[in-house]
């Protein structure tokens, strides 16, 4: 399995992804059928991140914010691969496009209707998380990010002049399997007291995420064991939030959940009362 990445973060207030080292495998993955682009994904449907909001004596006051820069990706296909896994968090990932060649190509994540490119290099700040997004802007989604190759894959290295003589190079390989993700941080462990932590368990907000299905699923594919695939396979529906109504209508269902409830407290109160008053009072003589 190949993961590969062109974003990385510093520790600043404000970054700049790019690419900063050439990796030389433009070629290899384009012999492949795939290409991955050096742009990131923002998307509306994301995970969250804490960052220190201020300070309570000498504690410090940790709040989640939605991070569209981390996309959380529910699986829409029927593949053994992601079929019943739980959304699968991304952070920083480039998109990956496809070429037209013998090589099978099967989709396995891909962002949201509600996402959209960002080319690189870029500065993101994280102050951006106190940005309310405007809907109209994320209308260039689904974007490939995960991928399925399988077929008999030509070497990167055909029709080239060879550093050194070699003898019946086999440009061809046979049947074999390859899965590409633009993000080398799925498989990324977070850390707490200097021990990691279980992988897909976000130690700051406490939910859990599918990446380690999505691997463990991808390496058993890799290695034809479908049969624990399937085993693991749990039924889980997951309905999530349409962002682009709950955007629209934010401050309706604001005012619905919290002045009706209090409205209605007091009409009861006040008819309850009444009622007391009138059932059970004495007028003073």
């Amino acid at each position: 399995m190949i993961k590969f990445s062109f974003a990385f973060i510093a520790a600043k207030p404000d970054f700049s992804p790019f690419e900063n080292r050439k990796f030389f495998v433009y070629d290899f993955f384009f012999r492949y059928g795939a290409r991955i682009n050096q742009n990131l994904i923002k998307d509306l449907y994301a995970s969250k991140i804490s960052l220190a909001t201020g300070n309570t004596g000498n504690k410090t006051n940790f709040e989640s914010f939605l991070w569209f820069y981390a996309p959380l990706v529910t699986p829409t296909n029927n593949h053994p691969i992601v079929n019943n896994i739980s959304p699968v968090k991304f952070s920083f990932v480039s998109s990956i496009d496809t070429l037209k060649n013998n090589i099978k190509k099967t989709i396995l994540l891909q962002s949201s209707t509600l996402s959209k490119e960002i080319q690189t290099p870029a500065i993101i700040k994280l102050n951006s998380v106190s940005e309310k997004p405007d809907p109209t802007m994320y209308r260039n989604g689904n974007k490939t990010l995960g991928l399925l190759l399988e077929g008999a894959f030509t070497s990167a290295y055909k029709d080239r002049i060879k550093p050194i003589e070699i003898e019946n190079p086999k440009e061809t390989g046979v049947l074999s399997k390859m899965i590409l993700i633009a993000d080398g941080d799925i498989g990324k462990n977070q850390v707490h007291q200097g021990k990691p932590i279980e992988l897909g368990i976000d130690k700051w907000t406490q939910e859990y995420y599918g990446n380690k299905e999505f691997l463990l699923n991808s390496i058993e594919y890799l290695l034809d064991d479908t049969g624990l695939i399937s085993i693991r396979s749990k039924e889980i529906s997951l309905k999530t939030l349409n962002k682009n109504k709950v955007l629209q209508n934010k401050t309706f269902w604001i005012t619905l959940n919290f002045f009706i409830p209090i409205l209605l407290t007091l009409i009861f109160g006040s008819a309850y009362y009444y009622y007391k008053k009138n059932k059970y009072g004495k007028p003073i003589s």
